[in-house]
């Protein structure tokens, strides 16, 4: 990918008034550098008449022709020297100043962009279809919203802007020594195009490839040490440390040693230059001594070596800057095609359209739907019809792959039928599933946030939205309360004091009071009473069942008691309904369900 092409798309994703913005800080910049010609023409005149005191000869004639035209005749030329000296001071220190000062300006607004971009992305990401969701790597995912998004603003417009600065002051230099010696001039011109060319083809080559293999082996890293993580108390009890290591010990290093080369190759440029310098001004002094007096020949190498101590450093930034911009390439890259992906994934009737309350429990008919994870593969649900009546608790069982999980997606609105439909109705509405956005809905896996119990009950509501009385309720209810009173802070534990001393049933319990809390009219529970014992979880299927007049309930589960007290029990068998009844009518009419009760536990 060209420079170009890369640094277009993340301009295409400014809005009109942050291009405008981001241009007119770079043109800011551009008359900034302005200082720096202004500089370079002094010191020409500073030379000469230098060179000219030195010697003891009258100064040139468009020397004479300018101090006349200022009225400095009368002032000597040590003074004019002096005078001339302290405004290129000025002009310097003014053009360093101003430049740090534009671009911090620019780094900030930029910042503040990824963290707009970033926030687009992930709330894109969030409410992308499900069945793409599932299977992104989401290391990658996290590495490509974050670090990513990085590369992709504030690495590659960031050195852009420095880059298009950078460049126009090599030229504006070029282009007053034009006026000053054309000789001169073109030698520069072609001498240090020639140095950046051949050390830019080399370092980019090696930049991109440092930056390539730092990148994957970034997520490589990430998706290694979240599984060692999750795996730690196995690895431990098989005595197999160093096979897992193994692999993440050999990306830490090469991911080392790319950060390592891909900063030496940044500072290669440096050395480079110096080199061509040493050598440029040595080569011209011997051609203008050969080919001019010796005041003119003092002049011109006085302006080169002031216009090169512009020139390298400004060389050297847009080598720089084309390094880091190949160098945050393959981070870039990531997001464009992430962006391109979410482009034609992206679901408009996904969870970024739940917008409504459920008023009262619901009803749920499904009318002949069907289901599968891929265009051409089997379905998973098959022609599945079936209601649900209002304030009934229904419990879903049926063997592993049966579908009870992919229906319970489908009744939740994370997928969508490839045929038929979802009709939910309440007293004063008819709602599709991905509509509906109060359902307490409890995996077998709880999902926790960062932050206390207290706020991972709550979730997302403020301190003064939170309901004291529904969140005392939901603690007891799921028998959270004895978790918390063995915790000297309560609610206001943080998770991460506790890391994985709290064990998978008290996990569950929070999940579970979150459900309770949120006080929905649809509530659902995959698995999600598996870690419990017998007692809590007996205590809180009877508190279900006390639910039942206000919210539509819907379980999976594998032990009787979970099951025993349902409305409706649903056995499923490769997606589709082998019978449906209460536990006495479906134990005596289905084998299968009877041979699935002699195995349950209790």
């Amino acid at each position: 990918m060209s420079i170009f092409t890369l640094c277009r798309k993340p301009m295409s994703l400014l809005s009109t008034r942050h291009k405008t913005i981001f241009i007119l800080a770079i043109f800011t910049q551009l008359l900034i550098n302005l200082s720096d010609i202004m500089a370079i023409g002094l010191i020409t005149i500073i030379g000469s008449l230098a060179s000219n005191y030195i010697i003891g000869t009258e100064p040139e004639i468009w020397v004479k022709s300018l101090i006349n035209f200022l009225n400095l005749t009368n002032i000597s030329v040590e003074a004019l020297i002096i005078y001339n000296l302290s405004i290129v001071v000025f002009l310097f220190i003014f053009k360093s100043i101003f430049t740090s000062l534009s671009m911090l300006q620019i780094m900030k607004f930029l910042s503040k962009r990824q963290v707009e971009i970033s926030v687009d992305l992930i709330n894109k990401i969030t409410t992308a279809k499900y069945s793409w969701l599932k299977k992104q790597n989401s290391q990658k995912i996290i590495y490509t919203a974050t670090d990513g998004v990085h590369s992709f603003i504030s690495g590659v417009l960031g050195n852009l802007a420095s880059l298009i600065s950078d460049i126009t002051l090599f030229a504006m230099i070029v282009l007053i020594i034009f006026v000053i010696d054309l000789k001169t001039a073109v030698f520069i011109l072609i001498f240090f195009s020639s140095v950046l060319y051949v050390s830019g083809k080399y370092t980019q080559k090696l930049s991109l490839r440092f930056g390539t293999r730092y990148t994957e082996t970034s997520v490589a890293n990430r998706n290694s040490l979240t599984s060692l993580l999750n795996s730690v108390r196995e690895i431990t009890l098989t005595g197999n440390q160093k096979f897992f290591t193994r692999n993440l010990n050999k990306n830490l290093k090469i991911n080392s040693e790319s950060r390592g080369l891909s900063m030496w190759t940044q500072q290669l440029p440096k050395s480079i230059f110096e080199v061509a310098l040493v050598i440029g001004a040595f080569t011209l002094l011997l051609f203008q001594i050969r080919n001019n007096n010796f005041s003119e020949a003092l002049t011109l190498i006085l302006v080169f070596l002031v216009a090169s101590g512009r020139l390298i450093p400004a060389l050297m930034r847009i080598q720089t800057s084309i390094i880091l911009i190949r160098s945050h390439q393959t981070g870039a890259e990531m997001v464009v095609n992430l962006i391109d992906e979410l482009s034609k994934e992206h679901d408009s009737e996904n969870l970024d359209s739940r917008q409504f309350d459920l008023s009262t429990a619901p009803s749920i008919k499904f009318n002949s739907v069907s289901y599968g994870f891929e265009a051409n593969s089997a379905p998973i649900i098959q022609n599945f019809s079936f209601e649900i009546m209002p304030g009934q608790l229904v419990a879903l069982v049926g063997p592993t792959g049966s579908g009870k999980t992919t229906l319970i997606d489908l009744m939740l609105g994370i997928y969508t039928p490839d045929r038929g439909s979802i009709d939910f109705k309440t007293e004063n509405s008819d709602l599709k599933p991905n509509s509906i956005k109060n359902i307490a809905y409890v995996p077998q896996m709880p999902v926790l946030i960062a932050g206390t119990i207290g706020e991972n009950v709550v979730f997302g509501d403020t301190k003064i939205d939170i309901d004291d009385k529904r969140l005392q309720s939901a603690i007891i209810n799921s028998g959270l309360d004895s978790v918390l009173s063995k915790l000297p802070m309560g609610l206001d534990t943080s998770l991460d004091q506790i890391g994985n001393i709290i064990s998978g049933g008290e996990l569950q319990r929070i999940s579970i009071a979150r459900a309770l809390y949120l006080n929905s009219k649809f509530i659902v529970l995959d698995e999600a009473t598996s870690a419990l014992d017998g007692s809590m979880e007996k205590n809180i299927t009877d508190h279900l069942n006390s639910l039942k007049k206000y919210a539509t309930i819907v379980i999976v589960a594998h032990r009787l008691s979970s099951i025993k007290t349902a409305d409706v029990i649903i056995y499923l068998d490769s997606g589709k309904i082998k019978g449906a009844g209460n536990f006495l009518d479906l134990q005596n009419k289905l084998p299968d369900f009877a041979q699935v009760v002699s195995d349950m536990k209790f």
